[in-house]
């Protein structure tokens, strides 16, 4: 058999994880038990549990669109974000079991329960999935400023400065963050993770370079890879996008 050399296991390795992590990440979760006969005949509230203009609360925006027009209600946005989810979900739990509260879940509904366990809610039985949206792929992201520009320069220059990169994340748990940890573990690199309040403001400080790195949702990272703000090292999907 044929060795791999260590960068190709490395992203071979992150390429499951992206998968994995990624599975549940459109989750639209519905409380309701039974639909009404003449549902809907009000607003519906979508709640996102992360803040304005990330990955998912693009995603969820854009298929809320899609939803009012050919439900003829509209589609109203509420952004929960905070504790990687957590609090936007427990509104969910907490809300009439009516059909009218439904929200956009990702892979942080399925980890939480791992991270926090103290939940005040039960991710199993308090939920129930209504579609699989889709999948968004990851994307290993530096600054423009960055000395590294592939993962293999980006894992020398870890090495040689250990403990002083950082990689940001949208939070504890999801799958930003479990990328960054399975890098380090893969890589034998020390770097640090900095969580944020959702993926749109660990993006900003990217951005600013604040930070050095950061698995992104290829759909907000991409416009600034494009614009040579950001270097695109690998993606965590089996092929390129």
């Amino acid at each position: 058999m044929q060795n791999k050399r260590p960068s190709e296991v490395n992203m071979h390795t992150l390429s499951r994880l992206g998968r994995i992590a990624l599975l549940a990440i459109a989750w639209a979760t519905l409380t309701a038990p039974a639909w009404a006969q003449h549902y809907p005949d009000h607003p519906i509230k979508l709640i996102v549990p992360v803040p304005p203009g990330g990955g998912v609360d693009i995603l969820a925006r854009a298929i809320g669109q899609k939803m009012s027009v050919s439900m003829g209600m509209p589609i109203v946005v509420d952004n929960r974000a905070g504790a990687s989810a957590a609090i936007g979900t427990e509104v969910l739990a907490k809300s009439r079991p009516d059909g009218y509260t439904i929200m956009m879940g990702y892979s942080a509904h399925a980890t939480n329960p791992i991270f926090n366990p103290g939940l005040p809610y039960d991710t199993r039985k308090d939920f129930a999935a209504i579609a699989h949206v889709g999948y968004i792929p990851l994307i290993l992201v530096v600054p423009a400023s960055s000395p590294a520009s592939s993962v293999k320069e980006l894992i020398a220059l870890a090495k040689a400065k250990p403990g002083e990169l950082q990689f940001a994340s949208g939070g504890a748990g999801a799958g930003a963050h479990l990328s960054g940890e399975l890098l380090k573990i893969t890589a034998g690199v020390d770097i640090i993770h900095v969580p944020y309040k959702g993926n749109a403001p660990a993006l900003n400080d990217l951005l600013g370079g604040h930070v050095s790195m950061m698995f992104d949702t290829i759909n907000t990272a991409l416009p600034h890879v494009k614009a040579g703000t950001l270097k695109a090292l690998a993606v965590t999907s089996n092929k390129r996008s």
